[in-house]
């Protein structure tokens, strides 16, 4: 599989991001995006080293999927992005499990139970916020904190061919979960997103 080039793509989400919280500033009189990250004219932050990421692998006992190491590598997690997103994406080093951190969240979210078949069945589809196996968010790990009554984990117990953890997006707003093959696909799908709305 051919590697994501994800500084240019970092980039242009970070322009996205700013351009719309300028327009909000205009209509609304009110900034929703970190004033250093409009000073700096991006959302992100220095790659982080193998060292680092070899030592929260080691810490968590894992490997971390493929796409989400290379997110790290570009950029040491990023900025928070406002409302219909989750809030700041950890640096590799904040990153824990959900169970750990946000247990809470599993009690509410976390009862439903579907077998992999049924639970894959419906990734994508306009009912998989409402179809999932919340017993896999035992097991999940959190990426980000709370944003506007949202957040992201990942998910190890659905992977793909090349290693990659199924994303799951929970906000208040959903009957359950929105899915994603990868956390690359979530946040390429959040910025088409943004692209359209400020387009």
């Amino acid at each position: 599989m051919e590697a994501f080039d994800w500084l240019p793509f970092l980039q242009k989400f970070s322009a996205l991001l700013l351009e719309d919280d300028m327009c909000n500033l205009q209509e609304h009189g009110v900034c929703q995006m970190p004033e250093d990250a409009h000073h700096r004219g991006y959302m992100g932050f220095p790659g982080a080293t193998e060292q680092q990421i070899s030592a929260t692998e080691a810490r968590l006992g894992i490997r971390l999927p493929p796409s989400y190491y290379t997110f790290l590598q570009a950029s040491n997690g990023w900025e928070e992005m406002g409302p219909s997103f989750p809030g700041r994406l950890w640096p590799v080093e904040q990153v824990e499990w959900l169970r750990v951190r946000s247990q809470e969240v599993i009690d509410i979210w976390g009862t439903s139970h579907l077998s992999l078949a049924e639970h894959l069945a419906y990734q994508g589809s306009d009912d998989g916020a409402l179809y999932f196996n919340g017993a896999y968010m035992q097991n999940c790990l959190e990426v980000s904190s709370w944003g506007d009554a949202c957040m992201v984990f990942l998910c190890p117990e659905v992977t793909t061919a090349e290693g990659e953890w199924e994303c799951w997006k929970l906000a208040s707003w959903y009957p359950g979960v929105a899915r994603y093959p990868s956390f690359q696909a979530w946040m390429v799908e959040s910025c088409l997103q943004l692209q359209r709305e400020v387009r």
